[in-house]
């Protein structure tokens, strides 16, 4: 039997695959990533910023630091408060 590759789904294109919203879904691993909402691991999505002084970090509005090449798209999963209170302007 030949093996196919893997294909990469954005949420939107899984929900449609599988015929029902999921749970909680990534938007897998991020590249050339700048700013926006990302997960790291499970809990909550937080919005990141690239550290300007090393490249290799960001910081989330809400004061946690991760490595750029473990953040993850946001997907569906619950976003934090304290970021979505600082993006909305509060």
């Amino acid at each position: 039997m030949p093996q196919s590759e893997d294909k990469m789904y954005t949420p939107e294109e899984f929900e449609q695959a599988i015929g029902q919203k999921p749970s909680m879904l990534s938007g897998g691993r991020l590249h050339g990533f700048r700013e926006g909402w990302a997960l790291v691991g499970f809990g909550k999505a937080h919005h990141f910023t690239r550290c300007e002084d090393d490249i290799s970090l960001a910081e989330t509005k809400c004061g946690l630091f991760a490595r750029v090449k473990g953040l993850f798209g946001a997907g569906s999963w619950d976003k934090c408060k304290r970021c979505q209170r600082k993006v909305d302007g509060g």
